[in-house]
């Protein structure tokens, strides 16, 4: 699978190299509206939209959710064309918790996308646990 082509963020830094402020992605000078999200003092905080990690040149899948000093907490979700493709949620350590929908692998096939997942439960350590089904 090809990488997100010509990706850049809009960054901002404080005096310390730090990441500070709002980031937001942009791809062939076209800014992503629903990409992006807030750091502080060098760390992802609050609502943050990001491209999903194993996607291809055309953003289509975002996950969104909540970050605590870099950490993903709570509840994230997957999107496809605005279309709710599940998620699961994550402790205070950024470890998966509980039962969890999760997209395995994407393809494409001419226009079309095909996603595949798989749905069953983490443990309190962010381990997966008994049966999963694909």
């Amino acid at each position: 699978m090809e990488k997100i082509q010509n990706l850049y963020w809009q960054d901002q830094y404080d005096q310390k190299k730090k990441k500070v402020g709002k980031w937001i992605a942009s791809q062939d000078g076209e800014v992503l509206i629903n990409v992006g999200g807030y750091y502080e003092n060098g760390l992802k905080q609050g609502l943050w939209k990001e491209l999903f990690q194993h996607h291809f040149s055309q953003p289509q899948i975002l996950q969104t959710g909540e970050y605590l000093n870099d950490y993903k907490i709570e509840k994230w979700k997957y999107f496809y064309k605005k279309r709710d493709l599940d998620g699961g949620f994550y402790n205070n350590e950024g470890k998966k918790i509980g039962k969890w929908i999760e997209l395995d692998k994407v393809f494409q096939f001419i226009s079309c996308i095909i996603y595949t997942s798989s749905s069953g439960e983490y443990n309190k350590k962010g381990m997966k646990v008994g049966r999963w089904e694909i």
